[in-house]
């Protein structure tokens, strides 16, 4: 009756709560190890300590909490009625305990886990508990992972293949089928964080769209929009797909309103949304969607220790890398400063958090001084170190560790950083699979580092390695950017050795994936923003052409990428021609594709209108028709000089 009344009466009454543990507390240890309510009673007491945790923080009711959870679970029988709330208890026990930074020699952790691993194994495949047992479970082994590494990939494979099952075996029409798929989303994420498999990702996008159809309580419909923008903010750092981040800023603001009930919920909100405007960015190009995203987070600073430790975490380190973003783009002292405080301030709040580490490392290896460099270094080793073998994680660790001695190069040119930076990039490189998203940008950044060391060593096998890395960063998976920076830096290093026609090839194939990069559905804004920061490769691609004598392939090239925003214009009517072919439409159009980078004009002649994609035909033609000069010559430097970026 005192945790009924604890719970019901507003406001809450700390007495009732003190008094109902001290009973309970007095009722345990008088009751026999074989009476009948000892596992009902064991399981009260551990509910009743789980609200002392979560009002007072105090460490010692979260182990006694563990300790009775354990000992109810212990005494449960395969079929005893009390068994899975004393399992949830337990689990639920474990999971804080390991937010809290708990030792990794813990005893008691370590037999809980084993416990709750031997019931989920042990529960029948119709047992109506068998799905939240897994998921119970998963989650304690996401906890355990992300603290000591020791995780197992397998877990999360046998929790999602249950949740499955229990979801195929749920009519349509259940009330709690939104619930069991919201779950089997949230595992899929798990999986795809863990093991990086897109399909994970995309199949988890679709089973919350479903779960968000057919919602039927606002808190089911509240987890499956923080699921579907986390997931689909994963899936933009995929594509760059702008859609995407667009619908993931429209629902992480909803969960971020001040209408919203939870304070909890709402600050894991604000870290999402702010991460979210960041993304923003990236495919724009406005210095306002960073101002956004740090203008939301930037309360998190002036945050207490206290119950919402773990968002308030979240929302220093999206902060962090929201100041960072800024800093690359307006080179503020005062943004890399207060991107230092913020991530200390998380790795304070959270000292074993691995994000918290990534972000302070990140922060540090911006820095110009030595000492912040020398930390940066450090951090990546520990992380690289203790992330579990096989997972996503472990890539992007040992990536950033590469990316950490890079920028030590860079800022004081000490060549054991270069020999590290190159040693790391190659291992990151041959251990990616082939279908992992960072595929090409760990190739490329392994052919520039060893480009870099070519540089200084003039070893041709350096050379060879540099260009063989760099063309698999152009032909590898990832995003149409990574692709094409690899191809760039490939048609950069064959043009410095005088490779004209294989240069020639590199740039082409970087220009042809423009259109990728720069497509009709973005905004005009956005697509400049991408083209801008190509600018240089046509111009590049022109002058290895002209090296070789083709002035047509390089007045081709050059239009090829001046014309981007021209062809998308045209392929909105029709195919945009890639041979002698022109383009016809009906009526006496004439487009004009005026911005800040060209201005276009097509010339309809006296008869029927055709189309022509580059000025070079367009002359051409033109000039034909009127049967005179069109009065245009083409000059070209006898050395044409190419511009790196």
């Amino acid at each position: 009756m005192l945790l009924l009344r604890f719970d019901r009466v507003v406001p809450k009454q700390q007495q009732d709560l003190d008094d109902a543990v001290q009973h309970l507390n007095y009722t345990v240890a008088k009751t026999a190890l074989d009476e009948p309510h000892c596992v009902r009673r064991h399981a009260d007491l551990a509910s009743a300590l789980s609200k002392q945790w979560k009002r007072t923080q105090e460490p010692e009711y979260l182990d006694r909490m563990i300790s009775v959870g354990q000992a109810a679970v212990d005494k449960s029988g395969p079929d005893d009625p009390e068994l899975s709330r004393a399992f949830f208890l337990l689990a639920e026990g474990v999971r804080e305990k390991y937010a809290l930074s708990a030792s990794k020699a813990d005893e008691a952790l370590a037999t809980a886990i084993e416990s709750l691993r031997r019931i989920t194994s042990a529960t029948a495949e119709h047992h109506p508990d068998r799905a939240e047992r897994w998921i119970q479970f998963g989650l304690v082994h996401v906890a355990r992972r992300e603290h000591d590494a020791l995780g197992d990939i397998s877990v999360l494979d046998d929790l999602v293949h249950a949740v499955e099952q229990v979801v195929d075996a749920t009519p349509q029409d259940a009330v709690d089928r939104a619930g069991r798929l919201g779950w089997l989303g949230r595992a899929l994420q798990d999986r795809y964080v863990a093991a990086g498999k897109r399909p994970d990702l995309e199949k988890c996008i679709a089973v919350v769209q479903e779960a968000r159809a057919s919602a039927a309580s606002d808190t089911v419909d509240r987890i499956s929009a923080d699921l579907l923008g986390t997931a689909l903010s994963m899936r933009f750092e995929l594509s760059g797909d702008e859609h995407d981040v667009d619908e993931a800023i429209a629902l992480f603001s909803s969960l971020a309103s001040p209408g919203q009930d939870n304070g909890t919920d709402r600050a894991a909100a604000a870290a999402m949304l702010g991460n979210a405007w960041r993304q923003k960015f990236v495919c724009s190009g406005e210095l306002a969607c960073l101002d956004q995203a740090v203008d939301l987070l930037l309360p998190a600073l002036t945050f207490v220790h206290g119950d919402e430790m773990s968002e308030h975490e979240g929302c220093l380190i999206n902060l962090t890398n929201a100041l960072l973003a800024r800093f690359e783009h307006t080179s503020k002292a005062a943004d890399l400063t207060l991107a230092l405080t913020a991530a200390r301030r998380a790795v304070k709040l959270v000292p074993e958090s691995r994000e918290a580490v990534n972000a302070l490392g990140c922060a540090l290896m911006l820095s110009t001084k030595r000492a912040d460099n020398d930390e940066a270094v450090e951090l990546m080793e520990w992380l690289s170190q203790t992330e579990p073998p096989g997972y996503l994680s472990a890539i992007s660790a040992l990536s950033n560790l590469g990316g950490a001695h890079r920028h030590r190069y860079r800022h004081f040119g000490d060549p054991y950083d270069l020999h590290r930076s190159v040693v790391i990039g190659e291992q990151v490189a041959k251990t990616t699979t082939e279908a992992h998203p960072q595929r090409a940008a760990h190739y490329a950044n392994f052919g520039i580092a060893k480009r870099a060391l070519y540089d200084q060593s003039g070893d041709p096998s350096d050379w060879s390695e540099a260009a063989a890395a760099l063309q698999h960063a152009a032909e590898s998976a990832g995003t149409a950017f990574e692709r094409m920076r690899g191809a760039m830096n490939l048609g950069l290093a064959l043009a410095k050795q005088g490779v004209w026609d294989k240069a020639t090839d590199a740039f082409a194939r970087a220009l042809k994936l423009l259109p990728k990069l720069a497509t009709t559905d973005q905004r005009r804004g956005t697509r400049e923003h991408w083209l801008s920061t190509l600018s240089g490769l046509a111009r590049n691609a022109a002058a290895c052409a002209i090296h070789l004598g083709e002035a047509e392939r390089a007045v081709r090239l050059l239009e090829q990428g001046r014309g981007v925003l021209l062809a998308e214009a045209l392929a909105r009517h029709a195919p945009v021609p890639t041979d002698d072919r022109v383009l016809e439409l009906p009526g006496p159009v004439v487009l004009l594709n005026l911005s800040r980078y060209r201005s276009d004009a097509v010339i309809r002649s006296g008869e029927r209108p055709r189309w022509f994609l580059f000025h070079w035909r367009l002359c051409r033609k033109s000039a034909f028709r009127s049967k005179g000069s069109c009065g245009l010559q083409a000059h070209a430097p006898a050395s044409p000089t190419l511009t790196e970026r």
